[in-house]
């Protein structure tokens, strides 16, 4: 009979994505990680590999998601009200986490990058390419909307809030105060006008 599992795959992977994310690859240790997996030692490497396949698989668990949260934190609305809700979003979800701000997983990985493993910065770009995909269909449809001038280029727009929002986070997780993000966050509509 073969070596059943006796941990739930899915809620070990979504701690390891929380202690990286809180961390950093550097910062966590196999031990952390293991104590906040609530697994040993054999039955991680079995499941996921060493310290190098567990991020990997963190941060892929993370960009599945990715889109996905955008979408929905896009709405129904109109597609310039969503936009805006996104930024402020970053600024809520900042300064009322516990524990302080963290940023974003894949924005705090980017800023580790010449020191994580072998395989992550295709991650790190395809999440990237994913945050400026959706943009540019929030403008896209802002712009059909009649809210945003047709004649803005939807994709220069897209990687121009994807730097302020990856600007933001940054920022958070520097310990910026509401005021400051708050600041950036009011600028999102105009990068679009």
């Amino acid at each position: 009979m073969p070596w059943e599992k006796q941990f739930d795959v899915d809620r070990a992977l979504d701690r390891a994505v929380e202690t990286f994310w809180e961390k950093g690859y550097n910062g966590a240790s196999m031990q952390e990680l293991l104590d906040r997996m609530g697994i040993h030692r054999g039955s991680c490497y079995a499941t996921f590999g060493g310290k190098a396949d567990l991020f990997r698989r963190a941060l892929r668990r993370y960009l599945d998601t990715l889109e996905a949260g955008v979408v929905e934190r896009s709405g129904e609305g109109r597609a310039l009200d969503a936009l805006q809700a996104l930024f402020d979003g970053v600024v809520e979800d900042e300064c009322a986490r516990s524990g302080g701000p963290h940023g974003c997983f894949l924005v705090n990985a980017s800023l580790e990058l010449d020191t994580l493993p072998e395989g992550v910065r295709p991650l790190v770009h395809e999440g990237f390419r994913t945050m400026e995909r959706a943009f540019a269909r929030l403008v896209r449809r802002a712009q059909a909307e009649g809210d945003v001038p047709g004649s803005v280029d939807a994709d220069g727009a897209a990687r121009a809030l994807l730097g302020l929002m990856s600007g933001l986070r940054v920022l958070a997780r520097t310990g910026a105060d509401r005021a400051t993000l708050r600041a950036g966050a009011d600028r999102a509509r105009a990068l679009v006008a």
